[in-house]
C-alpha cells in the first residue's frame, strides 16, 4: 500500500469529523418550529454585577458540554400543542392573547412536562435550562449588567414597572434584537423558569452547576416586562413556588442531556 494509501482512511476519518463539528454548530429548528442555538462550552463570572445580596459571592463556572437554547420564549400556539386547554388562560387579565406570544400561566411542574413531552415526541432531550446555563447563555461572553453593555436600551423596555396588577403589554417573542449568541427576550419579556431549586451562592468555582437537590422556590431568570429595568440584569435572580402559575412567569427550553453533577447539599 502507497503512503497515500495509508493516510486515506486518516482523511475520511479526519473529513467526517470535521462534517460532524459543522453539522453541531448549525442551529436547527424543531418539529414545534422553534428555533434551537447551539450553545459552545465555556467558562463566565456568575452573579456580583452589583446586584442584589444573592448574586453574591460572585464565582467562576464552566459549562463543559455544547447545549442548544430555544431562541425566544415558548409561546402559546407552541405550548398548546401540548396542553391544548391552556387557551382557556390566553387574555386572562389582559395579557398573552396571540399565537407568538410568550405563553404565561404555567407552572414549572407544567413546564417540566412539556419538556418530556417534546423529548418523547422527538426522540431527543429537552429539559429546562439550569440556572448556570441561562445566565451563561443570556451574557453571551459579556461581563456587563446587559449584554448590550451599562445600560439597556429602550428598545428593550416594555411596561417596566413594579406593579402588582398586569399591564397592557405586547408579549410577541422575537421582536428585539438577539443577544451575539442569537438569543432573544433574554432581558425581560417574560420571567423564565429554569431547572434549579433556589439557594445562596457558593465562593467555590463549579462546573455545570445544577442547583441544591431539594427546595421551597425554583429559579425564574431574565425579569420580565411588569418588574423595573435593573431586576432584567444577565445576573438578577428571582424564585416561585413550582406549582405557581403567573402572568410574568413563562419558559425557554434546552435540547441537552443532563449535566453530570450532583446536587449542593442544603446549607445547615
Amino acid at each position: 500500500m502507497t503512503m497515500f494509501g495509508h493516510l486515506l482512511p486518516f482523511a475520511i476519518l479526519l473529513t467526517h469529523s470535521l462534517a460532524l463539528q459543522a453539522q453541531e454548530e448549525e442551529t436547527f429548528k424543531n418539529s414545534l418550529g422553534m428555533d434551537m442555538i447551539r450553545i459552545a462550552p465555556g467558562m463566565f463570572q456568575r452573579g456580583g454585577d452589583g446586584g442584589d445580596y444573592d448574586e453574591l459571592p460572585a464565582h467562576e463556572v464552566r459549562i463543559l458540554s455544547p447545549f442548544y437554547m430555544s431562541a425566544t420564549p415558548v409561546t402559546n400556539a407552541q405550548y398548546e400543542q401540548f396542553a391544548a386547554e391552556h387557551k382557556a388562560f390566553r387574555g386572562k387579565r389582559g395579557v398573552s392573547v396571540e399565537d407568538e406570544e410568550a405563553v404565561v400561566y404555567v407552572s414549572w411542574l407544567e413546564a417540566a412536562d412539556f419538556c418530556d413531552w417534546l423529548s418523547e415526541k422527538e426522540g431527543r432531550p429537552y429539559r429546562l435550562p439550569t440556572e448556570a446555563e441561562w445566565e451563561y447563555a443570556c451574557r453571551a461572553g459579556t461581563t456587563t449588567p446587559f449584554h448590550t453593555g451599562i445600560d439597556l436600551p429602550e428598545i428593550y423596555h416594555r411596561e417596566q414597572t413594579d406593579s402588582w396588577e398586569p399591564l397592557q403589554v405586547d408579549l410577541h417573542v422575537g421582536q428585539t434584537p438577539p443577544n451575539p449568541w442569537g438569543l432573544h427576550d433574554m432581558h425581560g419579556l417574560v420571567e423564565e423558569w429554569c431547572l434549579d431549586w433556589y439557594g445562596p451562592y457558593t465562593s467555590d468555582a463549579r462546573i455545570d452547576p445544577i442547583g441544591y437537590e431539594e427546595g421551597d422556590s425554583k429559579v425564574t431568570r431574565g425579569g420580565s416586562h411588569g418588574v423595573e429595568i435593573a431586576y432584567l440584569r444577565s445576573a438578577n435572580r428571582s424564585g416561585a413556588l413550582p406549582d405557581d402559575r403567573h402572568w410574568l412567569i413563562g419558559f425557554r427550553v434546552v435540547q441537552a442531556d443532563m449535566p453530570p453533577s450532583l446536587p449542593l447539599s442544603l446549607p445547615e
